[in-house]
């Protein structure tokens, strides 16, 4: 039977009712909602929901973001150390002071793959930076991202499969994604005469420093990240190779060198960071005996790290993103070995190209929800008295709430509801003769009360129709007309 509210109070809201968090602080995509369970325990109060960093060693979710539930009215942390949900209907979500708190928010994840300018200029709207297709969280908008026709779009180095799944186990490594998320990025092709990358991985890597027509930026923080480059047909160059991506099912998706991008030591807005690292670098590989000048094609030029190294230690930090590169959707067969050409500007994305990779806004430490809780109202209690009733009315014998014991008899009774919750409350039940056949009192401090249908000496009474008469001191009486037909009764032992 449905809860109503004690005599002198009134709820504002039902139970399944719900309402949605404030976000005042913080920019991510996360989302707070409470939901009622009791409208009779909601307190009108303050609360705000807040996130920490589990670190406790050994705990399953160390390393996660947990949420916590204060009482900003009173100041008490009421729910502490919670996950985060995908859903509001995600089950699970803890509850205190008549409601459940609920917290959800996207997966660490990649938004969007989106180019924004081509050789032809601004695009806008943007056009699609990756394959529409396998998984990937790309619109199709023709598969053409540059202004000569061509299509360019990121992936994963080494990837097996053209899914996006395959996709984020290539690009994502030891960081995680703790240096992407929230942060948005660009891969910027300037061909800019300081634009360089560390020539460092694989079994051919030379250790120079190679120029190379783009730049990566944060472009959230404001600042330029350091590349290095995986050069994997050796050609000391950034280019591509007649090696074809999976990324679609023929072979004609000749893809580029490898690259991984590192977070500069200054990351300041601007890119002194790199200008650092480049320097550095460059002093490094001189004080080996490298050049300090560029070679024709613009390179530092090492010997594989015999006696150059173009490398100084602590000049970078970490690894943000690895393994990235781009293939050009059905450009030319490469299963001869080559990339073969009408036209050598379709061998590189054209000047002014910008690729413009967004992530999801998960929650973090700063991100704060608040809710204002719903309140009980307060009524008269004498107008309230006047709703007591008795279910179920009439009582045929038995009701689900008996339950289903075995041992007979069963526990019979039937419930008055919105009586005052302090004070006196007698019953006096009369049959039709105007005879008094039973008179209790209320024995809880709730507003319910039960009767198992007996007299003072514990006999039940006869099927019929009753009159109860309820004395409630000084918020006054009520009168009830209750029927009943009563079961046939057996003694437990003869």
């Amino acid at each position: 039977y449905p809860k109503k509210p004690n005599p002198g109070t009134a709820y504002t809201v039902d139970s399944g009712d719900y309402l949605d968090m404030e976000h005042p602080e913080g920019a991510s995509d996360g989302l707070g909602r409470v939901e009622v369970f009791d409208p009779g325990a909601v307190t009108g109060q303050d609360y705000k929901v807040t996130f920490e960093e589990d670190t406790v060693t050994d705990s399953p979710t160390k390393g996660s973001l947990l949420w916590n539930v204060t009482n900003v009215t009173s100041g008490a942390q009421i729910l502490t150390g919670y996950e985060q949900g995908a859903l509001f209907t995600d089950p699970g979500f803890p509850a205190a002071d008549g409601l459940e708190f609920k917290v959800t928010g996207p997966p660490n994840d990649f938004k969007k793959f989106l180019v924004t300018a081509h050789g032809g200029g601004v695009q806008d709207p943007p056009l699609q930076g990756s394959q529409d297709w396998s998984g990937w969280p790309t619109d199709y908008t023709g598969r053409v991202n540059q202004a000569n026709g061509k299509g360019w779009f990121l992936h994963g180095g080494g990837s097996s499969s053209g899914s996006y799944a395959t996709f984020l186990s290539r690009v994502i490594r030891g960081s995680g994604w703790k240096y992407l998320i929230p942060d948005d990025f660009e891969y910027r092709f300037t061909y800019d005469d300081d634009n360089y990358a560390y020539d460092v991985y694989g079994g051919g890597a030379t250790y120079s420093l190679l120029r190379v027509p783009f730049e990566f930026w944060n472009i959230t923080k404001g600042f330029r990240l350091i590349p290095w480059i995986y050069d994997t047909n050796g050609s000391m160059s950034w280019d591509l190779n007649a090696t074809d991506s999976p990324g679609s099912g023929g072979t004609n998706d000749p893809m580029t060198d490898w690259v991984y991008f590192r977070m500069p030591i200054d990351q300041t807005a601007g890119e002194q960071g790199y200008q650092d690292w480049l320097q550095a670098s460059i002093d490094a590989g001189v004080a080996m005996g490298g050049s300090s000048v560029p070679d024709e094609n613009g390179n530092y030029v090492a010997d594989g790290g015999a006696t150059i190294d173009y490398w100084k230690s602590g000049s970078y930090g970490s690894e943000v993103i690895g393994r990235t590169v781009y293939f050009v959707w059905n450009l030319d067969d490469v299963s001869d070995g080559t990339v073969d050409v009408d036209d050598p500007a379709f061998l590189l994305p054209e000047k002014g190209t910008v690729t413009l990779i967004t992530t999801n806004k998960t929650n973090q430490l700063d991100d704060v929800f608040t809710i204002t809780a719903p309140k009980v109202d307060a009524t008269n209690v004498a107008d309230d008295v006047k709703k007591v009733n008795i279910f179920p009315n009439p009582y045929m014998g038995y009701h689900d709430l008996e339950g289903t014991d075995s041992v007979l008899p069963l526990p019979k009774y039937v419930t008055f509801n919105h009586l005052p919750t302090s004070g006196e409350v007698t019953f006096r039940v009369f049959n039709m003769a105007g005879t008094m056949v039973a008179n209790f009192n209320k024995t809880t401090t709730t507003q319910y009360q039960q009767w198992d249908m007996r007299n003072s000496d514990n006999f039940p009474l006869a099927s019929g129709v009753y009159i109860i008469h309820i004395d409630m001191g000084s918020l006054g009486s009520k009168v009830l007309k209750f029927a009943m037909v009563t079961e046939d009764e057996f003694a437990k032992r003869f």
